[in-house]
């Protein structure tokens, strides 16, 4: 959820921007990263055809992969990720290949 202002600066996003925030991907399977990411990028293709370019604030870096092949695709212009991490990054899913540290290296590739 987006606040109508920031308490500490006073900026006011809804007035300086066309600025919505459209919600959280809703997952068919939890438990599984492949289908995640599968989803991640439906969702996002679908924000995209319709003509928006999404600003997408994820908990976990290998989101940013779906998000970036399902703009890529609608976009003349490079895209980029602009990563700003304070923790360390776990290592998920390790019987899957979607793992949150794999994202960044195929995201270069694409």
């Amino acid at each position: 959820m987006m606040r109508a202002i920031n308490v500490v600066t006073g900026v006011r996003p809804f007035d300086i921007a066309r600025i919505a925030d459209l919600g959280d991907v809703r997952f068919s399977n939890l438990f599984s990263l492949d289908v995640a990411i599968k989803e991640i990028e439906k969702h996002f293709t679908a924000i995209a055809a319709s003509g928006v370019m999404p600003l997408a604030v994820v908990a976990t870096s290998f989101v940013t992969y779906p998000i970036l092949r399902a703009l890529a695709g609608y976009r003349k212009e490079p895209i980029s990720n602009n990563p700003y991490q304070a923790r360390t990054t776990p290592t998920h899913g390790r019987n899957t290949r979607a793992r949150n540290s794999t994202m960044a290296r195929p995201s270069i590739g694409d």
